[in-house]
């Protein structure tokens, strides 16, 4: 499993905004093959602080995903709406004996 978080910093007029297209965006992604989860996180102490977190079978699929169109668009919002970002990827290693199948 590999997982892929976007941390965003979000200028405070365009909160609502990148919110709605978060919500937006988070069906298509979790439709596409291999992504295992996605999500949206908001802060409780900090109301700019925004995240994204998914989580993808494998990281092939996860770089076919960043290669997609949606990724681009997802990336040109946070661009737009947000004041910083920054993407972390990491491999997440499952008990012995699960596969990702069974999580």
């Amino acid at each position: 499993m590999v997982e892929m978080t976007i941390e965003m910093k979000v200028i405070a007029r365009k909160r609502k905004e990148l919110l709605l297209t978060l919500r937006d965006m988070i069906a298509s992604i979790r439709a596409q093959e291999g992504c295992a989860s996605c999500s949206a996180c908001l802060s409780m102490e900090n109301s700019k602080a925004i995240s994204l977190n998914t989580c993808w079978h494998t990281r092939k699929c996860m770089d076919d995903h960043q290669s997609s169109r949606l990724f681009s668009v997802l990336l040109g919002a946070v661009r737009l709406l947000c004041q910083s970002y920054k993407i972390t990827i990491k491999e997440v290693l499952l008990p012995n004996g699960l596969n990702h199948d069974q999580t």
